[in-house]
């Protein structure tokens, strides 16, 4: 677990010193968003985030799209 912190690109020291404590028991991996964000002390979010093909800047900027549906999951349930 220690390799994943170091080769965390996130600027916010805090979340690197989670990455650092967690033991593998602890994380985890689910389809099932609603039970366990609501179970949840922290929710890390992992979505793709490909170019946008159309609309307004499309191939100069990312499609958030999928962080935006799952952003609105997590705000429904907690």
């Amino acid at each position: 677990m220690t390799d994943i912190a170091l080769k965390c690109p996130s600027t916010e020291v805090a979340v690197v010193d989670i990455f650092k404590a967690i033991s593998w028991q602890e994380l985890f991996f689910s389809y099932d968003v609603k039970k366990y964000v609501y179970e949840a002390d922290i929710v890390f979010v992992s979505v793709d985030t490909l170019t946008k093909t159309r609309g307004l800047r499309a191939g100069k900027v990312v499609d958030l799209t999928y962080w935006e549906s799952a952003t609105r999951v997590i705000a429904d349930v907690s």
